[in-house]
């Protein structure tokens, strides 16, 4: 059975991000150790995972060994981090644009709720939205669904426990 997870707004190599966010790593090095086995005790090779955005700042090399190391098929909304299109590609990511509309929902890296930000259709307001780039400010508001690894103890989610959050 192919399981389906959410994450986004890892930051790989982004040393700034530990005190921005407050993490609780020592270093950069800590930080991805970390993520990279949280995620792979809940991927399985077989187990797709949507990476809302902003995977990570570093040289293209750097990047790529993180990818490489982990499990499962996975597909990324850019974010304001990322890199190019043809270079995640490369990487060996499956790359879609925002909005992406999955199932009913629309996944995006800014939330569509944070439209000061980021101008959305507004046909899209009343629809489920997993998103990323507000790191721990919140989990949930109003019908975005932060996706984001300062939430979620720094590993991908599923959807269910995704939207058990009130």
């Amino acid at each position: 059975m192919i399981n389906v997870y959410y994450t986004g707004d890892s930051h790989y190599f982004h040393k700034n991000i530990i005190e921005y966010c407050n993490r609780p790593f020592e270093n950069v090095e800590q930080m991805n150790e970390t993520m990279v086995e949280r995620w792979n005790e809940v991927v399985k090779k077989e187990d797709m995972v949507y990476h809302v955005g902003d995977f990570g700042l570093g040289s293209y090399d750097k990047l790529k060994e993180i990818f490489d190391r982990l499990n499962g098929r996975k597909i990324i909304v850019r974010g304001n981090h990322d890199r190019s299109r043809t270079s995640l590609l490369k990487m060996g990511w499956e790359v879609h644009t925002q909005p992406f509309v999955l199932r009913g929902m629309i996944i995006t890296h800014n939330p569509i709720v944070d439209t000061h930000r980021w101008t959305i259709q507004s046909s899209y307001t009343n629809t489920t939205n997993i998103c990323g780039h507000v790191h721990d400010s919140w989990k949930r508001k109003g019908n975005s669904y932060n996706a984001g690894v300062d939430v979620w103890n720094f590993k991908p989610i599923s959807l269910e426990e995704l939207l058990e959050e009130e």
